[in-house]
């Protein structure tokens, strides 16, 4: 029991670094890379929800359900990464890599 809550837990950290990539770290401008190509290859699906499934038969998206009281009745997609998220990413993603490339050409003319 423990374990799946450290694994949602972690889950929703990844969302939240990928989503507020205030620091402008590398190590994230990676991450939003490895989930948009996992979106891409895996039909705009979570890999990590489908993983939470088969190994803890409940997910992220189950419990935040559970806790805002949301009946079973109310049908939801489980696995699907809402376009909006998605959209944010690839936004945030592509800013990030022209900030890269803008980085690099400044001290390419530095240098010069």
């Amino acid at each position: 029991m423990l374990i799946k809550y450290i694994f949602f837990t972690t889950h929703a950290l990844f969302i939240l670094a990928c989503l507020l990539d205030i620091f402008r770290y590398n190590i994230i401008t990676f991450l939003q890379f490895i989930a948009i190509l996992s979106w891409h290859f895996n039909d705009n699906d979570c890999f990590i929800t489908q993983l939470e499934d088969i190994l803890f038969n409940e997910t992220l998206i189950d419990v935040y359900y559970r806790l805002r009281g949301v009946d079973g009745a109310q049908r939801y997609y489980r696995y699907r990464v809402p376009s909006y998220q998605r959209f944010t990413i690839y936004i945030l993603f592509t800013m990030r890599i022209c900030e890269i490339i803008y980085i690099i050409c400044v001290e390419h003319i530095i240098k010069k």
